[in-house]
């Protein structure tokens, strides 16, 4: 359907936009400068730049076009259409093709698409993440080989260097199957990102801080939105299990130090508690159980449903910005309390970064107005009870 077309120009501050509208040349629309407040003028009829007539036809296609008001490359269309989210995908993907974005919104009940010229794609050099992968073996290396030469985890029969190396290939299995999952879910919905950036921590205990993927394309929907954050700990949790179970199986009840002031990934002391009867506080871990451990425990942290966090994402896909947003600030208070008042400082500290890292608020998928759907809903449960089986909990 051909929509009439009006340039119109502020006679105050020289503002122009396009709009859907019959006026002639010459008319004026009293104070409607969005810029200024002055009064617009009519100067062009019937022309509409070759951005607008692309987007505006593939918008026309899948939604009734209300109204429109258009600005190099920027658009506000109202719309209406009777399934929002197969329409928003579909044109999505066609105006993509035309270089452009589209986001949808809802605003005192009606229906908005708003359009934008699409930024060019960040080029990503890989050699930085290969050095930084090859510097997080370094790391855990050395991790697993202080954990055995201090007699922290169980004694291998092929000495310390075996240890090491059993310790940090399946804590890096475990981290990558993390980053496996959020690619995976990238690659299903058209979303570029980069491969993981492992993060290297030369720390006796643990050897790393994980690893990152930076997501360098908007995410189009709920749906994706709630897969990208979800997929990753789903993954690293499923690979998790099996290592660790096989980490206590082969663990002694005694000796060991580790776990005497550590809070324990409920899914850990419940292996225990099958292994031995009760959970050992003085357990002498084998490097698989404690690479188990740690990744059990960053997938909780993962989990978290703050910020752009892993969970923040599956949660943002069922809350509105608003909502989320003050659940961000609540997680973050909340554990700087429970932080001070039971002396834990990585708490403390863990509170503090939410608050400081997610201070804005998480802006959600491009189709912000659709609801999840039936498996969308299930992600979200299954990524519910993993965060609850990854708790630390006293011991």
């Amino acid at each position: 359907m051909e929509h009439p077309v009006a340039k119109y120009r502020c006679e105050r501050c020289g503002y122009d936009e396009y709009r859907m509208s019959a006026r002639e040349v010459g008319e004026i629309a009293l104070g409607e400068c969005p810029r200024c407040g002055g009064d617009f003028q009519v100067v062009e009829c019937g022309k509409k730049p070759k951005e607008l007539a692309e987007v505006e036809e593939a918008i026309g296609k899948r939604f009734e076009i209300l109204d429109f008001s258009f600005r190099r490359g920027r658009g506000d269309f109202l719309v209406e259409t009777r399934d929002p989210s197969r329409a928003f995908l579909k044109t999505f993907r066609a105006v993509k093709k035309r270089g452009f974005l589209i986001a949808m919104r809802e605003r005192e009940g009606e229906l908005h698409l708003l359009t934008t010229k699409a930024p060019p794609v960040e080029k990503s050099n890989i050699a930085t993440n290969i050095v930084l992968l090859l510097a997080t073996i370094g790391t855990t290396l050395f991790a697993g080989f202080y954990l055995s030469s201090h007699n922290l985890v169980i004694q291998g029969a092929w000495g310390h260097f075996s240890n090491a190396i059993l310790f940090s290939l399946a804590l890096m299995a475990i981290l990558g199957a993390h980053e496996m999952g959020h690619k995976i879910a990238a690659w299903r919905h058209d979303v570029a990102t980069t491969w993981p950036y492992f993060i290297p921590f030369p720390h006796p205990y643990i050897g790393t801080f994980g690893a990152v993927i930076k997501v360098k394309s908007p995410i189009p929907t709920k749906e994706a939105l709630v897969e990208m954050g979800a997929c990753g700990p789903i993954l690293g949790f499923l690979l998790a299990l099996p290592i660790t179970t096989m980490g206590i199986a082969l663990s002694e009840p005694l000796g060991g130090e580790l776990f005497k002031v550590l809070p324990t990934p409920l899914i850990f002391a419940l292996l225990g508690i099958f292994k031995f009867g009760h959970f050992p506080s003085a357990l002498n871990p084998h490097p698989f159980a404690w690479a188990g451990f740690i990744g059990l425990l960053v997938t909780w942290l993962n989990l978290i449903p703050a910020g752009q966090l892993d969970g923040g994402h599956v949660v943002r896909g069922v809350l509105s910005k608003e909502q989320h947003h003050r659940l961000t600030r609540t997680l973050g208070f909340t554990f700087i309390v429970l932080g001070l008042l039971t002396g834990i400082l990585p708490l403390t500290m863990w509170g503090l970064l939410i608050l400081l890292l997610f201070g804005t608020p998480h802006g959600g998928a491009l189709d912000d107005v659709s609801k999840l759907r039936g498996r969308q809903k299930i992600i979200v449960g299954v990524a519910l009870a993993i965060f609850i089986l990854c708790l630390p909990i006293p011991l």
